[in-house]
């Protein structure tokens, strides 16, 4: 099975680093404490997460080509998201606000993600799988 190259780990990382540490630096933020309303609900980080990930781009040898405008836009969609009075530009398009769901138990066996499912399920664990 593959895994995500170590680019794109260490751009999902530091990403996740600096939105906990309350210490994601960009223009959009400045001034806001965006932590605590993350927080609130569940749906908001997660949307964070997608954005992010949407927006993240690799080139042929799976390097990230694009990190700090995958920051910027994710820290739009906070700003938007604690003051709805701020204006995104460019505007979001549908494909980098698309949340992607698990894979279906067909789809995730001939991707060799029903082992971990299944080793999941054996512990009575509910996590979802890895997309």
């Amino acid at each position: 099975m593959a895994h995500l190259s170590t680019d794109v780990r260490a751009a999902l990382r530091l990403f996740a680093f600096y939105l906990g540490n309350g210490t994601l630096d960009v223009e959009p933020l400045e001034g806001i404490d965006y932590r605590t309303h993350l927080l609130e609900s569940g749906s908001d980080l997660e949307m964070v997460f997608a954005v992010f990930a949407n927006v993240l781009q690799v080139d042929d040898s799976c390097r990230t080509t694009n990190d700090s405008d995958a920051q910027y836009r994710a820290a739009q969609w906070i700003r938007r998201s604690c003051a709805p009075s701020y204006t995104v530009d460019p505007p979001f398009e549908a494909w980098e606000t698309e949340l992607h769901g698990p894979l279906s138990d067909a789809a995730r066996s001939t991707k060799g993600g029903w082992l971990w499912t299944t080793r999941l399920r054996r512990r009575g664990t509910r996590a979802r799988p890895p997309i």
